[in-house]
């Protein structure tokens, strides 16, 4: 039995290219959406988006940093004139750094606080691009 179909709708999973995103990205496509990985690694992400379209999946991708605002409205921008609406946004972008606390770079705390901890302007950020255009969208994360 499935539980929801979105067939005929285009995800957007940032930090798609492993881990947690991956997951969320092949959940998707199992459910039938069409697929935009997005990440910073373009190999990484077409790594990725071939070992989903082995499993059936539709597959683009989109590399971006997550951070830059600039160069996200640009991605969204060229995704949507590119391939079209994306109607699902999944804000998964995340980055970590293990290390003892004693031995935690400052640059690195910044850097995951930037990535990780801005949650609310990152989804802003992402999302801006997409509410200005009039269709249904659903974003999670």
């Amino acid at each position: 039995m499935d539980l929801f179909d979105l067939t005929g709708r285009t995800a957007l999973v940032t930090g798609s290219s492993s881990g947690i995103g991956f997951a969320l990205a092949r959940g998707l496509s199992k459910a039938g959406a069409r697929l935009i990985l997005n990440g910073r690694d373009a190999g990484r992400l077409t790594a990725a988006a071939d070992e989903l379209r082995q499993g059936g999946a539709s597959v683009e991708t989109c590399a971006f940093d997550v951070t830059d605002a600039t160069a996200v409205s640009e991605a969204i921008n060229a995704c949507e004139r590119d391939l079209g609406a994306i109607d699902i946004l999944v804000n998964n972008a995340g980055v970590q750094h293990r290390e003892p606390l004693e031995d935690f770079p400052t640059e690195e705390f910044d850097r995951i606080l930037k990535t990780n901890a801005a949650d609310g302007p990152k989804r802003e950020r992402i999302g801006r691009p997409l509410r200005t255009k009039k269709t249904h969208r659903s974003s999670i994360g």
